[in-house]
């Protein structure tokens, strides 16, 4: 008997607006396949572990992570939104 395991993956994690000034919103969006859980760290936590969207409000620029898991072990995906200075 053979085995497959499928590790998940997703499709580009972006922010609707890379860039933005304090205070200023921006959605995040994601699309994964073959994942059981799926979370985003700078205290999001846990999210759809299918696709979705959420509404972020840095003040600094940040980076996101969202790792993807299922049986077979994670994989994760980055975007960075950066956050101009108001002169």
């Amino acid at each position: 008997m053979v085995l497959l395991r499928m590790f998940p993956s997703s499709r580009p994690f972006l922010p609707f607006r890379q860039a933005l000034f304090s205070g200023d919103s921006s959605n995040l969006s994601w699309s994964i396949t073959n994942a059981n859980s799926a979370t985003i760290d700078q205290e999001i936590g846990n999210v759809a572990a299918s696709s979705g969207t959420i509404s972020v409000h840095p003040t600094e620029t940040t980076e996101y992570t969202l790792k993807a898991t299922n049986t077979a072990g994670n994989v994760t995906s980055k975007t960075t939104i950066r956050v101009k200075e108001i002169l």
